[in-house]
């Protein structure tokens, strides 16, 4: 075998397991989002009022945030409130979890 039929042949599987590589990730990606990953909406009493936590699963922190929260608060307070919410139920607390009407909304004041 040459050395020119080696590089052919080496070039080929590189290709082939870059394409399966892609293919591969391709078909994760695309397969878990993270609406899927959404828990049951929790409430945690503050001084200024109640604040709604969306978690996502009891071992992902990354994305848990506020979707209701006091006029009075920051967006930002409200989120950092909700990722303490999540390791404190993570290391085993018990969720406090949000009531829900019967439009489906948060009956929360």
């Amino acid at each position: 075998m040459s050395y020119q039929e080696f590089r052919k042949g080496r070039n080929k599987k590189m290709i082939m397991r870059a394409l399966l590589a892609a293919t591969a990730v391709a078909a994760v990606s695309g397969c878990v989002t993270k609406n899927d990953l959404t828990s049951q909406p929790v409430v945690v009493e503050t001084a200024l009022g109640p604040v709604v936590c969306q978690l996502y699963t009891l071992e992902q922190l990354l994305f848990d945030t506020s979707v209701q929260h006091p006029v009075g608060m920051s967006t930002e307070a409200a989120n950092e409130i909700c990722k303490k919410e999540g390791v404190r139920i993570l290391n085993g607390g018990a969720p406090v979890y949000a009531p829900v009407n019967s439009h489906g909304e948060y009956a929360v004041n």
